[in-house]
């Protein structure tokens, strides 16, 4: 039993000290404790919900009662050919995300000029298994987006607040 609470404590204490950590958690700004989100796009806003309720960071009902205003623009997605087969028939498609956004201080100041993140993801396409794919691709479009969520919370690691 005493050999069992060693190794466990052992085996904790080196998974600590190489860095890991649960998916999602990401280090923020110092005092950071609310944020408002500004989005056109419902799926993205409540990706960067989830993501900032799982930092323990609350979400604000107004931008005048955070401590930061994320504005989103129009998420743009693309579909285009990616390649084609010896009969002309195409066997992959690549998808592609992009969102402008930009962040400010609840007074307004401008933290982060308007910037774009983007994603891209490719993925075999077989005609004989279109809805197959078809329910693949909006699988693959929510994963880009849960992505781009990811990249923003990211970018505040970076961010310096006056």
């Amino acid at each position: 039993m005493m050999r069992r609470a060693i190794v466990l404590g052992l085996s904790l204490c080196m998974i600590a000290s190489c860095g890991w950590r649960l998916r999602g958690s990401v280090d923020l700004p110092e005092g950071l404790s609310s944020i408002y989100i500004k989005s056109e796009n419902r799926d993205f806003a409540r990706e960067l919900t989830q993501l900032f309720q799982a930092n323990g960071v609350v979400i604000s009902d107004s931008s005048s009662a955070s401590d930061l205003v994320i504005e989103v623009g129009e998420l743009q997605q693309d579909r285009r050919v990616a390649t084609t087969g010896a009969d002309t028939l195409v066997t992959e498609y690549e998808l592609s995300y992009q969102a402008p956004f930009s962040i400010k201080s609840a007074q307004g100041e401008t933290l982060q000029e308007t910037d774009t993140l983007y994603v891209s993801r490719a993925y075999e396409f077989n005609n004989d298994e279109v809805v197959s794919r078809s329910e693949e691709e909006r699988v693959i479009l929510r994963e880009m987006r849960i992505d781009l969520a990811q990249q923003l919370v990211r970018r505040l690691r970076f961010l310096t607040t006056p």
